[in-house]
């Protein structure tokens, strides 16, 4: 592992929701049992054919957020390999999974490491969403390094009144694993700040992460759903010079 000396320790300003959030994660992920190893193995080459399309080279990668079953583990021919997660001492523990401990908002690398990072459906989980991509850009090389990354998305209705019944209600029952929510909006913006998005997607099937199902049907099911609008946006990103 390649440290920097000069990013916070893991437990630094962690705010109490996102510690509550990790908690639930911890406990989540220990009742369920490892994936498939056929479902992992699918799920990696639908990543691993993405990344050909853009000619990725296949020097040093990282995975933030990999939890139990890191993708980048069983992408081949990588000089390099690292996945990081805050729970990862737990998911070896839980799945035998090998890793860094460390916050997205915290990565111990050095600048200008990796050529390409793998993010998926993380970001809404970390404390810091802006400090966030600030790190992985800055590991990423600044020249060339690429960063492949999805995030669930949902309609500014459904997230106001989400709101609403939190202020109502409290945050019991109400998503504890996600201490953050977006918009397609609200995302982009956010990048816009760090990275140049290269192709982005917006998809209520998700195969690229090897699932066949569909997240979302707009014109077939209940007002909850056509309300809601939830799907997961994908964003090619490179670090903004």
């Amino acid at each position: 592992m390649v440290s920097n000396s000069t990013s916070p320790a893991i437990g630094d300003r962690a705010s109490p929701r996102w510690l509550a959030a990790q908690e639930r994660e911890r406990a989540v992920w220990q009742r369920k049992s490892v994936a498939p190893s056929d479902y992992l193995q699918r799920r990696a080459s639908y990543i691993d054919a993405w990344m050909r399309l853009w000619d990725v080279p296949r020097g040093r990668a990282l995975e933030i957020g990999g939890a139990g079953l890191p993708a980048v583990d069983l992408l081949a021919g990588f000089a390099e390999r690292h996945a990081v997660d805050p729970l990862m001492e737990d998911y070896e523990t839980f799945f035998g999974a090998r890793g860094h401990k460390a916050r997205a908002e915290a990565l111990p690398f050095a600048d200008d490491h990796f050529d390409t990072v793998l993010m998926f459906n993380v970001l809404d989980h970390v404390d810091d969403p802006a400090r966030a991509l600030a790190e992985t850009a800055r590991v990423l090389d600044a020249r060339h390094g690429m960063l492949f990354f999805s995030c669930d998305i949902y309609s500014r209705t459904w997230l106001a009144l989400r709101s609403m019944r939190i202020a109502l209600k409290g945050r019991r029952n109400n998503d504890w694993l996600h201490p953050h929510h977006f918009t397609a909006k609200s995302l982009w913006r956010l990048f816009a700040a760090k990275f140049d998005v290269l192709e982005a997607s917006d998809r209520s099937l998700d195969p690229l992460l090897g699932e066949n199902t569909r997240r979302a049907s707009y014109l077939g099911d209940g007002w909850r759903t056509r309300l809601k609008r939830e799907s997961r946006l994908y964003f090619v990103a490179r670090p903004r010079s």
